[in-house]
């Protein structure tokens, strides 16, 4: 028996299992963790000291939403997070620099969109069970994606950090600005190391179709 037919037919007997714990091979669909909201709706602060605040105000308010997040999901909700909080700021502070505010904001809500993407990307490459990683490895087609959408976010990150250059008059601002930016950036250089992790998890049987 050749080597891909004989790997097809393990396949074949291990699916029943695989899929058990597998979400995407089955009808059901994986839940996803999307931090989506209506956020062209955020209050503008009219000075730094009301910014800090409404920043307190809203890390209160999801402190309170992820008190009974079980230990399983907490990595992705923590992660996610920092994010709601960096995206949050950043549209709160378009009134802070007139200049470049709304261009700003545009670009933010563009990047939550895309961060909205990866966090439902990035639950489903986890939502692959231990057995199914060992036998046929990660998922490319997710990863691929994931990569895709990294691409996109730096490009408007790009811009964010050439828009922040603008706010060198105002001192305080534009620290709190690349502070928000470089969260930004740490969480996209963390999903790039999930694409590449996703990538090289080739499985004993993943050469079938990879």
């Amino acid at each position: 028996m050749k080597e891909k037919e004989l790997g097809l037919f393990l396949l074949l007997i291990l699916l029943p299992i695989i899929s058990s714990q597998n979400p995407e091979l089955t009808i059901m669909s994986s839940a996803t963790f999307s931090f989506s909201e209506s956020v062209s709706s955020y209050e503008k602060a009219d000075d730094y000291q009301e910014l800090q605040q409404m920043i307190v105000n809203y890390k209160r308010e999801i402190d309170a939403e992820r008190e009974d997040v079980k230990m399983g999901t907490r990595e992705i909700f923590e992660n996610q997070d920092k994010i709601k909080i960096a995206v949050y700021s950043l549209l709160s502070m378009e009134k802070l620099i007139p200049s470049v505010g709304i261009i700003v904001s545009d670009l933010t809500i563009q990047i939550n969109d895309s961060f909205t993407l990866t966090t439902d990307i990035e639950n489903r490459i986890k939502s692959r069970g231990s057995l199914s990683r060992f036998f046929i490895g990660g998922n490319f087609k997710l990863a691929d994606r994931l990569h895709l959408e990294i691409i996109s976010i730096k490009d408007k990150f790009s811009l964010l950090e050439e828009l922040s250059t603008r706010c060198s008059n105002l001192s305080e601002v534009e620290i709190f600005f690349n502070e928000q930016l470089h969260i930004i950036e740490e969480e996209q250089n963390r999903l790039q190391e999930l694409v590449l992790s996703e990538k090289s998890s080739k499985g004993i049987i993943g050469w079938i179709w990879k």
